[in-house]
């Protein structure tokens, strides 16, 4: 197996059994390991998410996950959006027991009710359904770029295992069905994976939040996974940041900052959430040159908001948040975003349009 490097990273050639324990690393992976994983032993958290934007100038997201945080609690997750310009955004969200989620013998595809992801047999790309009495998404994603994925990302046991896997770059075509008008629809997304074992991603860390930029035509992807850890301060902070362009992975980083600023009480969750936020990135391309990034985030209002655990009545739920915390998913859509980047000194800065989920797990 081949490691790219980063800056805690195994270099090529290190076996996966000393890269692991050495720290943080990136490889490549190709898209037949992109699987569900949900039989693996002890406590499992797994998601995959879609970011889109069609030509038209609409843009949505969806997600299917499963989360096992222990004491027979298994949920199955979901949530969509769709904004389109001159017309009211659509949110939606659910939040079933695990038993409604069946995955195929093979693990490339899942169905939830009348949800469903399946990827084709030749791993090429995915067809999704999404039925809302909303929108209704019936969409085609075709890999455009390399797929990486980042491991362990500062994990303090070699018992717990962290995973983030990304397609930067997916083509999209499809119709979608909602504002009582069915469109045929082409554009350009961003897949992203993540993957938590052996300890609840509720015991993982207080806080997580998922980032993406992409320009227009997606010859730029910008992404991050940051996590601030349970029982640290914000000083500890694990991440995972990449840059892609015209489908290639040009950088991987991990010595990466998330400050959140302007921060107001969302009263239902009782979380504070910022309305500003500042992304940076450092660290060196997968040729060795120096590389950093810096994005100034306005964030305001979130776009969306998912109680994960609404599934159970409020008096359950003040039992189940004992030991699994109170998750909370907020969500911004930002267009305009601009990132500036420079590789050895030269500018490499984008704009487009962004999208940043922000996990609360604990209120204290």
């Amino acid at each position: 197996m081949r490691f790219w490097k980063t800056d805690t990273a195994a270099q090529d050639g290190t076996d996966a059994a000393s890269a692991s324990t050495s720290g943080a690393y990136s490889t490549p992976v190709p898209p037949t390991e992109l699987k569900w994983e949900l039989s693996t032993q002890g406590l499992t958290t797994q998601y995959k998410s879609f970011y889109f934007t069609f030509e038209d100038g609409s843009a949505g997201y969806f997600q299917f996950a499963y989360g096992n945080l222990g004491i027979l609690v298994k949920v199955a997750p979901m949530g969509w959006t769709l904004y389109t310009p001159g017309t009211d955004a659509i949110v939606g969200s659910q939040t079933l027991h695990a038993s409604s989620m069946h995955i195929s013998r093979d693990q490339y595809s899942v169905t939830i009710g009348s949800h469903s992801l399946s990827m084709r047999e030749d791993c090429s790309g995915w067809t999704a359904c999404i039925k809302d009495p909303a929108v209704t998404y019936n969409l085609e994603f075709d890999i455009e770029s390399e797929c990486f994925a980042g491991y362990n990302l500062g994990a303090s046991s070699s018992k717990r295992h962290l995973r983030h896997r990304i397609v930067p770059v997916v083509k999209v075509r499809g119709t979608v069905e909602a504002h009582g008008k069915l469109v045929e629809v082409n554009g350009q997304g961003t897949y992203i994976e993540a993957f938590f074992t052996h300890v609840k991603f509720t015991d993982l860390c207080n806080s997580f939040a998922n980032f993406q930029l992409r320009s227009p035509d997606s010859s730029k992807v910008l992404t991050m996974l940051h996590y601030i850890p349970r029982g640290l301060d914000e000083s500890h902070q694990i991440s995972q940041g990449s840059y892609t362009e015209n489908g290639k992975v040009v950088a991987i980083a991990q010595d990466n900052k998330l400050a959140h600023a302007d921060l107001v009480k969302h009263a239902p969750s009782g979380y504070m959430i910022p309305t500003s936020s500042t992304l940076s990135w450092r660290g060196s391309t997968l040729e060795g040159k120096s590389f950093d990034a810096q994005v100034q985030l306005p964030l305001g209002e979130p776009s969306s908001v998912t109680d994960v655990l609404s599934i159970f009545p409020s008096f359950f739920k003040d039992i189940v948040k004992i030991w699994a915390g109170l998750p909370f998913v907020f969500c911004w859509r930002v267009p305009d975003t601009r990132a500036s980047i420079h590789i050895d000194g030269v500018a490499h800065n984008f704009e487009g349009l962004s999208n940043t989920e922000l996990t609360h797990v604990h209120l204290n």
